[in-house]
């Protein structure tokens, strides 16, 4: 018997490979990892330096409670705000998906998975059903306190759409497995729902699981959170002296003001700024990249071109400083322009989409997929090097990031 599941799961976990229906064995990525608050000093030496076999076990699993009560729950970068049931909190998220999920339940979960801009294309049912079948290697799903993962869906059931007000709604009943990620011995196969939407050009898959006893309730609830979707009013975001820190770096002569909340890291080539956050967070996906001239760069009207493969690498998700034959990228340049500065220079800015074509690990490792908008600032300092700093956001952070660009811009200064 254990020869055979073993065959048949050797069979199973290579069909995703021809296939791409199948889900286990997948780890969900984050956008960023978090990064450490380093002091200038450190930042201005850098800078001077320049078995598994066995049959699988149903898992008995005892329901605790049904929430009752609703919060608002807003994603910025998602664009989408909904109601969802009071006690749930974030779990893990990224730019592709967000599970949410509550200490007082167990065997149940919100994953909302999304493709936020002009992704798909094509705006039909079986477009994003496609889409579900993608990103369905990013469920999880915790029983007892130990994490499950999808190995195995299937449409049981298929609904009528439900329309309520502008937005259209598929929906179905899917067959589900989902076995520990350790042992991948025990198995659980709770009632799963699957709401499949769009809001604009924006993609929304929203997956309830739940033990099946309590379907019923979850139904119920369900309904009360896709009553409650919408798109959600801008982000109010307003910088003041209690809300910013000032970057001063006396190696090369300039400083400027960025959010007090970000953390940095710094390499001989480039320094990197961001918040630890999630994407219910204006600021989520909002990058600073400082980038000094080196033997590569050194003509500041030429930053967009001699800057691509240093950009592209400050994209890459785990380690902002990774090294350049990590990665190969373009850039296009959608428009250029000059600035006046608050000191009174003037400073040269492309607007910039950069596309990270190849990376060790594979393009999940970066921010975005890979896709990045971003305005690279690009001067020279008063010693005559050149000097760049580069604001990249996601697609859907293009307001909040005017926010940083206006900050950045009123506080730089070159001396």
């Amino acid at each position: 018997m254990k020869k055979v599941f073993a065959l048949v799961l050797a069979i199973a976990t290579t069909l995703p490979l021809l296939t791409g229906c199948n889900t286990a064995g997948a780890t969900p990525t984050t956008s960023f990892a978090p990064l450490p608050i380093i002091t200038t000093e450190a930042t201005e030496a850098a800078l001077e330096a320049i078995d598994t076999t066995a049959a699988p076990t149903q898992t008995e699993t005892t329901p605790i409670g049904v929430p009752e009560d609703f919060i608002d729950y807003t994603n910025y970068a998602y664009e989408l705000t909904m109601k969802i049931p009071k006690g749930f909190e974030v779990k893990e998220s990224d730019l592709h998906h967000v599970r949410l999920e509550s200490s007082d339940t167990d065997q149940t979960n919100i994953t909302i998975l999304a493709a936020v801009g002009d992704v798909l294309g094509i705006y039909d049912e079986r477009e994003i059903k496609n889409l579900y079948w993608l990103r369905s290697e990013l469920l999880r799903l915790t029983v007892g306190g130990i994490e499950y993962e999808l190995f195995e869906t299937a449409i049981a059931k298929t609904f009528d759409p439900l329309v309520i007000g502008d937005i259209t709604f598929y929906q179905t009943e899917n067959s589900v497995d989902y076995y520990d990620s350790k042992s991948m011995s025990q198995l659980v196969q709770p009632y799963n729902k699957v709401f499949y939407f769009f809001i604009d050009k924006n993609a929304y898959i929203l997956n309830i699981t739940c033990p099946p006893e309590n379907m019923e309730q979850w139904d119920e609830i369900a309904m009360q959170m896709i009553s409650s979707i919408k798109k959600p009013e801008p982000a109010l975001i307003e910088f003041t002296q209690d809300n910013v820190v000032q970057y001063q770096s006396k190696t090369l002569g300039i400083s400027f003001a960025y959010p007090k909340d970000y953390a940095f890291v710094s390499g001989l080539d480039r320094i990197v700024f961001r918040k630890n956050t999630d994407p219910s967070d204006p600021l989520y996906g909002i990058q600073i990249t400082m980038l000094p001239g080196s033997a590569t760069f050194t003509d500041k009207d030429k930053a967009a071109e001699q800057l691509v493969g240093m950009i592209g690498a400050s994209y890459a998700a785990e380690d902002p400083l990774t090294k350049l034959d990590n990665v190969a990228a373009r850039n296009s340049v959608n428009a250029t322009g000059v600035i006046s500065l608050a000191s009174g220079q003037e400073c040269t800015y492309f607007d910039l989409l950069t596309i990270v074509v190849a990376g060790k690990g594979g393009l999940g490792t970066f921010v975005d997929a890979g896709n990045i908008e971003s305005r690279l600032y690009s001067f020279t300092t008063a010693d005559g090097s050149v000097c760049a700093i580069n604001i990249s956001y996601p697609k859907s952070g293009k307001e909040a990031a005017a926010k940083v660009m206006e900050l950045v811009e009123k506080t730089l200064t070159i001396s």
